[in-house]
């Protein structure tokens, strides 16, 4: 049976404004991989908490000190559940049921630093199989479709070539980026990369519309298309399925307020994500995302080369650490402090190999 605890999660508050930082590290780190800040944060206490077991009522009294959002400081306990079973699943955290508690767990970090952020990488491409069935499946959807009248008959056809498209990249996203991941991580999850049930199954038949919401579906719910502003998440969807959209289209495709999607259509293009396009003759404003692998390749090269940069802020900390060590060791939570510093210390190669990855693949798909 567990043990009881004997050691506080409640780091001294001379520890707690580096704990601040290397939990803002983590947020910043964790929006390349489409975590939300509340699941960093969670993760956050349990990384710098190395051989503790921590409960949901522990987890949520740490996050009234560290979460804070607009109206109200603190994670809900029905979200930590939620997020706590999420990350089991992955087989990120480890769980064991607490002595003489009915239906009452506890919950730790499992693995080091590089092979969670090798999981965390790793997570989209270990599911591209499953994926890409998905996608085949609404190629053959879309095949089979009796367009109405030309409209129909254009829209058919730029869906299918970028669902297409979409497969390619993500084909070759895992043929160059497998290999650098944790390989018995990998290797573990086989059986869900080698997952082709329904790659030969065959829809009954769609509208057009309703496949094209099925794909949208789809590329929200996907890790590999994460975008960092989630408001804007529908319209960028709609440029991966279509191409090229007017902003009135796109208002009308996703319902959203016309002066959201203004918004959204110069974030786009204020980032490098979306073109615009002046047609000859033509008033309307076209916008267009030319290639569905540079837009992917440079949110990742970006996110990780940040990432990178932030790394002298980490190695300052551990500097002020050193510096202090004769007046701060003996305080709870120093030593974990500054050994999970050191853990992120020896992350920097793999993240750096990423981040050049991520750049060789973004000049090769550079449609410029």
């Amino acid at each position: 049976m567990p043990s009881k605890k004997s050691i506080t999660p409640f780091y001294d508050k001379k520890v707690r404004k580096y704990e601040q930082e290397i939990i803002d590290f983590i947020v910043e780190s964790g929006e390349s991989k489409r975590r939300t800040d509340m699941e960093s944060h969670i993760l956050a206490y349990l990384l710098l908490r190395e051989g503790l077991w921590l409960t949901q009522d522990d987890i949520r009294a740490l996050s009234q000190i560290y979460y804070k959002d607009e109206s109200k400081a603190g994670i809900s306990k029905g979200t930590i559940s939620k997020i706590i079973n999420l990350y089991g699943q992955y087989q990120v955290l480890k769980k064991r049921k607490i002595a003489h508690k009915k239906n009452a767990f506890e919950y730790s970090m499992s693995g080091l630093l590089n092979q969670l952020m090798s999981t965390a990488v790793g997570f989209g491409i270990q599911e591209i199989d499953k994926y890409n069935s998905f996608l085949r499946m609404k190629l053959k959807s879309l095949e089979r479709y009796d367009h109405k009248n030309e409209e129909e008959k254009s829209l058919k056809k730029i869906m299918m070539e970028r669902v297409q498209e979409i497969i390619d990249f993500f084909t070759f996203h895992k043929a160059s980026f497998l290999d650098d991941l944790d390989s018995k991580r990998t290797r573990n999850s086989n059986v869900v990369m080698n997952n082709s049930k329904g790659a030969n199954r065959v829809e009954k038949k769609k509208h057009l519309s309703v496949i094209e919401n099925e794909i949208i579906k789809f590329i929200l719910d996907c890790p590999l298309f994460v975008i960092e502003e989630t408001r804007y998440a529908l319209p960028m969807a709609y440029f991966l399925t279509r191409k090229q959209l007017t902003q009135d289209k796109l208002r009308k495709l996703t319902g959203l307020s016309a002066g959201l999607v203004s918004e959204g259509l110069n974030y786009f293009i204020q980032k490098g994500y979306i073109e615009l396009q002046k047609i000859k003759g033509v008033r309307k404003r076209y916008y267009s995302l030319p290639s569905i692998a540079f837009y992917s390749y440079l949110r990742y090269y970006r996110r990780f080369n940040s990432i990178s940069n932030q790394y002298s802020r980490l190695k300052e900390i551990n500097d002020e650490l050193e510096a202090k060590k004769e007046e701060l060791e003996n305080l709870n939570g120093f030593n974990a402090i500054q050994r999970s510093i050191n853990e992120f210390l020896k992350a920097k190669p793999l993240v750096d190999k990423f981040t050049i990855s991520f750049k060789n693949a973004l000049d090769q798909f550079n449609p410029n």
